[in-house]
């Protein structure tokens, strides 16, 4: 009797979600068997605007470290080093590259991790 519970709750649970899934949009098709079926809509992940702020802080924050603890010279050279590889190193260095946000980060973080 406990197997066929446990059966049961697995099937009770596998509908309940594809109803779930259902309720949010659904696609009618003909499958191969002739029987119309009901396929929930794949929906694409979306970025919220404050994950991506948070990206960006995180990245422009990595950047002004490095930028502190190599110094600016030996920081431009990696970057110069990086920029004479492929074109994934290219569009890395250039991401890398001391922009104005970097800078102001640096000029107002320097005098705290110095």
């Amino acid at each position: 009797m406990d197997n066929a519970l446990r059966k049961f709750e697995r099937r009770h649970k596998s509908i309940t979600k594809k109803h779930q899934q259902l309720a949010r949009g659904y696609v009618t098709r003909l499958g191969k068997n002739g029987l119309i079926e009901h396929q929930p809509m794949r929906q694409l992940p979306r970025v919220s605007v404050s994950s991506f702020v948070f990206f960006v802080a995180g990245f422009v924050g990595f950047k002004t470290f490095l930028l502190i603890k190599l110094g600016e010279s030996e920081y431009l050279t990696h970057v110069s080093t990086l920029s004479q590889g492929g074109g994934l190193e290219k569009v890395g260095a250039w991401l890398m590259g001391i922009d104005p946000l970097t800078a102001w980060s640096m000029a107002h973080a320097a005098p705290i991790f110095g």
